[in-house]
C-alpha cells in the first residue's frame, strides 16, 4: 500500500471509531430518557438580527454610533466622579 492510502485508510477508521463512541453515548442518553438531538431550544430574539444580510455601511454606523454612545456614558461617569471628589 502507499503512504497516502495508508492515511487516508487511518483518517476512514479513525472517523468510523468516533461515529460509533458518538452512537454508544446517544443511546447511553435515550436511556436516560433524554433526546440527543434537542439542541439548546429556541434561540433569543435580541432585536438585532439581520446583520448578515445587512448593507456594511449601515452596521459600521450602528457599531459606530453604540462606540459614541459608550464613550459619551463613561464621559459622564468620569464628570460624576469628579464632582463627587470636589464636593467633599
Amino acid at each position: 500500500m502507499s503512504f497516502f492510502k495508508e492515511i487516508k485508510e487511518q483518517r476512514q477508521q479513525k472517523k468510523e471509531a468516533k461515529k460509533q463512541e458518538l452512537r454508544k453515548k446517544n443511546a447511553e442518553l435515550r436511556k436516560q430518557g433524554k433526546d440527543p438531538l434537542k439542541g439548546w431550544g429556541q434561540m433569543m430574539d435580541t432585536g438585532a438580527g439581520g446583520f448578515n444580510k445587512a448593507n456594511p455601511i449601515d452596521t459600521k454606523v450602528y457599531f459606530g454610533e453604540k462606540q459614541k454612545r459608550i464613550a459619551l456614558e463613561a464621559q459622564h461617569k468620569k464628570q460624576q466622579r469628579e464632582t463627587k471628589m470636589s464636593d467633599e
